[in-house]
């Protein structure tokens, strides 16, 4: 009996290994994330690189709508007011940034030289200078949040990212600014309205009245 149980201590394996269950090597891989889950991480990262680059500009007194209207007067300028609106991404509002940016002294507004009955934007050396600050800040949280990317890692999720966002014809996916710089925003144009039926004449040619209730 002693034999029996000196064999039996030597052979059995402990209790925490028994309860851990062996992977067979033919079992198949972890499934692949859901459309869903892909989804959910892209718009993670989207919220947490704007948080993150929002923080970092409001330390050099700039905001991402800020940084966003000096990079756009910056590469066209003389750009009428109303166009800026068009470029500005929905959620900035293009006068209430206007007069910020004037009240700093980053932008001037001009007679526009093609219209003289519109105004136009000019870039001051102020604005050039927090036009620099804020892409400095800009490539520098884009450095530390991609840091963790090995280059073949960072160059898939570049091509990988490229096949989902649609581009107007004619961009770089690399551009800096919400849009293109220098290409023509699109124009709102009205719904055509319906003709009107056009109203029976006399044969005079004036126009009939209607008849009254």
């Amino acid at each position: 009996m002693r034999d029996t149980d000196h064999r039996s201590a030597h052979t059995d394996p402990p209790a925490e290994l028994r309860a851990v269950p062996r992977k067979s090597p033919d079992a198949p891989n972890d499934p692949p994330p859901t459309n869903a889950a892909t989804a959910a991480l892209l718009r993670e990262a989207s919220r947490h690189l704007h948080t993150v680059l929002a923080e970092r500009l409001d330390e050099q007194g700039l905001s991402t709508g800020l940084h966003d209207l000096l990079r756009i007067v910056a590469a066209c300028d003389w750009l009428p007011q109303h166009e800026i609106q068009h470029m500005l991404a929905r959620e900035h509002s293009a006068p209430a940034l206007i007069m910020t940016a004037m009240a700093n002294g980053w932008v001037r507004r001009w007679r526009a030289p093609a219209d003289r009955r519109r105004y136009a934007l000019h870039l001051t050396e102020a604005g050039t200078h927090a036009r620099l600050r804020g892409d400095a800040v800009e490539r520098e949280v884009h450095s530390d949040l991609l840091a963790a990317l090995a280059p073949e890692e960072l160059a898939a999720l570049h091509t990988a990212l490229t096949k989902i966002i649609p581009r107007p014809a004619g961009t770089d996916a690399r551009s800096a600014l919400p849009r293109a710089a220098g290409t023509p925003s699109p124009r709102r144009t009205s719904p055509a309205r319906p003709r009107s039926t056009p109203r029976p004449r006399t044969p005079d040619g004036s126009p009939t009245r209607p008849p009254t209730r």
